[in-house]
């Protein structure tokens, strides 16, 4: 309080000065006075749901259930308790279909540490789901009801190139113009036995400069989805897309079917070792590699899929299986042999997920694809690809032909490297998300994202507990659903310990994960124990110490913040105090550490600004005056 005490200490001088001007002093002070109090008793607020830039799949009515959940963290009261009359409230608006209409705001109930759950039915569309506190807007997320496809197959479906290759880059579509909900998630899960962890923010493949990022789990960039997305949601009157990508280069149909049997799958590629061995330096023991490249097929059902709903599976594979330099045993030996290992990857990719009854059969989509620098059309194989069609198996793009199953062959024209299609090259990559488009049309049967568990709390003296819906087969306690705590099992959660970002990790009987919103117990006073404590378990700065100055600012600020963990996702904007955002000053994945930035000159013609810093999860706001 010390800037505060030369404040007012300078006012005496003044007392000759007309009462007009003394009472624009007194509004001043009294205007940093709030200020000040609310820079000390910062608030913070986790929203794990809706997930930031997620796409939930649509049912037949063109409706998905939504959820909002998330945790008061640090309320307004001294050591972050949560004082009575504290609110949290939300409301949604509309971003793409009738754009900008605002829905109203509805309060949310609290439990005793902090946390809110609910949910709500929205139609087909593109959303802003904003949580308020005390009425201010302190945390949003966009959120779109639409269609969620996942990519399976050889490197033709997983996306080929870089942006630096030796001999330049490799060309994607321009992407220029195009809608901000065509999504995916930048991650690289190749070669991993893991359960997918990554449950945050998503990405828009339309963004030129994230084109080569990962589309993950396994897809290498955005390829042809971009496109094919904008295609989808044109048709559709801006309805949001999403892809998740688990193809894996240079897989055969054997290695596919031996993986799905979670056996060794040896590689002609690499002398006849385990498929991925070695793969970025990782293990070299065979075993940790079984089930390879049907594993993130799998995990992407028992978690995305469980999590945002699925619409069908986009199948495109088959040049390995035309290669004449694989060995025979490597490969599909007749048409019947090929249908014969696809078809047991399909059932097994619709047993795993527990989706084999109508209407909710996964959905597959197969191309027929084989042409490439080491092998001419087969048909042995393209017999092999037709012979799975039925039900709610359809016929995908036929790559092997420019136009429909016949005429001019889609051969190096199309092919940059002979093999794989890129944009500078006929507009390859358009065309090829034209020939998805034109298979998919009105296929599929759309299943529904599964149940976000909700949590309950309660207290017996010191300890805390943390309760999930009983009777599921496997429960797990912890930030990571790949690291759980040790002995935390059953859908009780006893602690008389802080734990921070503490999720419950729930598997069905169907094999699928189910994600709580992450919870902070027993660290605050607003988890704890009561508002009557003195000291908080862990101080305030440990959270994200966000802190600006000059406060108030002439023309710009400075801005720190503290980062925990490495590769936590961070966002930092300057609002209105509408909540509208003025500036965006970072969205980009940031280490351990210490952090700062500068807001740069302003402009804005508004005399309150409002810091809000988002990493990862958790919010935290700043109330910042611009003097005049």
């Amino acid at each position: 309080m010390q800037m505060l005490s030369r404040i007012v200490f300078g006012i005496e001088p003044l007392r000759a000065l007309n009462t007009h001007l003394m009472k624009n002093i007194s509004a001043t002070i009294l205007s940093i006075l709030a200020l000040t109090s609310q820079i000390v008793h910062a608030q913070y607020l986790s929203l794990s749901y809706p997930k930031y830039n997620s796409v939930l799949q649509r049912d037949g009515n063109n409706q998905a259930t939504v959820t909002i959940a998330g945790q008061l963290v640090w309320g307004t009261g001294a050591n972050g308790a949560i004082v009575p009359g504290t609110t949290i409230s939300y409301k949604i608006k509309t971003l793409s279909v009738n754009p900008n209409v605002q829905g109203a705001t509805i309060n949310l109930s609290m439990a005793g540490n902090g946390m809110f759950y609910t949910t709500t039915t929205l139609t087909k569309g593109w959303y802003l789901v904003e949580v308020m506190l005390n009425g201010a807007v302190y945390a949003s997320s966009k959120v779109g009801v639409g269609d969620v496809f996942i990519i399976a197959g050889q490197s033709n479906g997983q996306g080929i190139g870089g942006q630096f290759e030796p001999m330049g880059g490799w060309k994607l579509p321009a992407t220029a113009g195009f809608p901000e909900w065509i999504v995916g998630i930048n991650e690289d899960y190749n070669c991993t036995k893991n359960l997918l962890d990554n449950f945050g923010e998503m990405y828009p493949l339309t963004d030129v400069a994230k084109q080569y990022n990962r589309l993950g789990p396994t897809g290498n960039n955005v390829w042809c989805y971009a496109v094919l997305g904008k295609k989808i949601s044109d048709a559709n009157g801006g309805m949001p897309v999403a892809f998740f990508n688990t193809a894996s280069g240079g897989s055969t149909i054997t290695q596919w079917y031996l993986g799905a049997q979670g056996l060794a799958a040896s590689n002609p590629y690499t002398g006849g070792t385990q498929f991925c061995l070695g793969y970025k330096q990782g293990s070299v023991n065979p075993a940790d590699y079984y089930g390879q490249p049907y594993t993130p097929l799998r995990s992407t059902l028992n978690c995305y899929a469980s999590l945002y709903g699925v619409r069908m599976v986009l199948w495109h594979q088959g040049e390995a299986d035309s290669d004449n330099n694989v060995p025979a045993n490597y490969k599909a030996s007749s048409a019947a042999d090929y249908q014969t290992k696809l078809q047991f990857v399909i059932n097994k990719s619709r047993s795993d997920f527990g989706a084999t009854i109508n209407p909710n059969i996964l959905s597959w989509v197969v191309s027929k694809a084989t042409i490439s620098k080491y092998g001419p059309l087969n048909n042995t194989i393209r017999s092999g690809q037709g012979a799975v069609v039925g039900g709610s198996t359809t016929g995908g793009p036929d790559t092997d032909y420019i136009v429909g199953s016949g005429g001019a062959i889609a051969g190096i024209t199309y092919r940059r490297d002979s093999t794989h299609f890129e944009e500078n090259y006929s507009g390859a990559l358009t065309w090829l998300a034209g020939k998805w488009f034109d298979a998919i049309g009105n296929n599929g049967n759309r299943i529904s994202a599964g149940f976000v568990p909700q949590l309950t709390y309660t207290t017996n003296g010191n300890k805390r507990y943390l309760i999930a819906p009983a009777g599921y087969v496997e429960y797990r306690w912890g930030s990571s659903i790949n690291s759980p705590i040790a002995g935390a099992n059953t859908n009780t959660f006893t602690t008389e310990s802080c734990y921070s970002d503490i999720k419950c990790f729930i598997k069905d009987s169907k094999g699928n994960w189910h994600i709580s919103a992450a919870t902070w117990v027993h660290c605050y006073a607003s988890n704890r124990i009561a508002a009557e404590i003195e000291e908080p378990v862990v101080n305030e700065d440990e959270l994200l110490g966000l802190t600006t100055f000059p406060n108030p600012f002439q023309e710009e600020f400075q801005i720190e913040f503290n980062v925990k963990e490495d590769g936590s996702h961070v966002k930092l904007e300057l609002m209105d105090e509408s909540g509208r955002v003025l500036k965006t000053l970072v969205d980009n994945p940031h280490s351990k550490g210490r952090w700062k930035y500068s807001s740069g000159k302003l402009g804005f013609g508004v005399q309150t600004l409002f810091c809000r810093l988002k990493v990862n999860e958790l919010y935290t706001v700043k109330r910042l005056l611009k003097e005049n």
